[in-house]
């Protein structure tokens, strides 16, 4: 994706971070005037996944999201839940890129632990997703400013744009934005849906998947050694030819 990411937003005079917000939380930066070697690409952490795990257990499987945030804005943040997801959380955040991760590390499981822990204590169901909702946005923001600051203790980024489905989670983003008005020159930084730019946020990966078939048709690398930790570029891909 990050490869994709470069080719349709690179931009000569604003550096961009392309926000994915799916299950998982992943970003890539793209430096103004920037070129392939510049990009920076990781996960950032849990993205929607252990908002949508809560909202299905307290809905008995009847819902499957937060729409719109909803539930999370109707909800108060607990500190000692949120305490515990962030000490579970903490160690993937301080591992510097390239980094990746998968629903085995805050999938069900890490849920069912914290409900195990704090469910007699914490009974509503919105005040669970607040508390997660919180979580994420800390963590989109602590990706920025552990990893995405120039010497100066000033964030490198014109615009955020947004893509995925917890790109329309408005709790989430309202404290997103919070974050980046409490950092330096934070408030300067835009934050954009990817449907602006003619590609809907549900539709991104979709795009990418045909832009990556495409570059192995054409053979093409798509890959950014800084971004997996491959030690060479090639054609990713293969075209199988099946006889029946």
């Amino acid at each position: 994706m990050p490869w994709t990411d470069y080719v349709l937003f690179r931009n000569a005079k604003k550096s961009r971070v392309i926000q994915n917000i799916g299950g998982i939380a992943n970003l890539t930066w793209l430096r103004a005037r920037g070129s392939e070697k510049d990009v920076i690409a990781f996960d950032c952490g849990p993205g929607n996944m252990v908002i949508d795990a809560l909202v299905k257990h307290f809905s008995r499987g009847k819902k499957s999201f937060d729409t719109g945030g909803r539930l999370a804005s109707r909800g108060r943040p607990d500190n000692k839940l949120f305490a515990d997801m962030v000490a579970r959380v903490d160690p993937f955040m301080m591992m510097p890129p390239p980094r990746s991760l998968g629903r085995e590390e805050f999938g069900e499981p890490f849920v069912q632990s914290l409900l195990a822990r704090h469910s007699r204590r914490v009974t509503r169901a919105e005040d669970w997703i607040a508390t997660a909702t919180h979580l994420t946005a800390q963590t989109l923001f602590l990706s920025y400013w552990l990893y995405l600051r120039n010497n100066r203790d000033i964030l490198s980024i014109d615009e955020i744009i947004l893509c995925g489905g917890g790109a329309k989670n408005v709790a989430m983003i309202e404290l997103v934005r919070g974050y980046l008005r409490a950092a330096d020159r934070g408030e300067h930084i835009a934050i954009r849906q990817m449907d602006e730019f003619g590609i809907s946020t549900q539709a991104k990966e979709c795009v990418s998947f045909a832009m990556l078939a495409a570059a192995c048709v054409d053979r093409v690398p798509a890959n950014l050694m800084q971004v997996t930790g491959a030690k060479r570029r090639v054609v990713l891909g293969q075209i199988i030819a099946i006889n029946k």
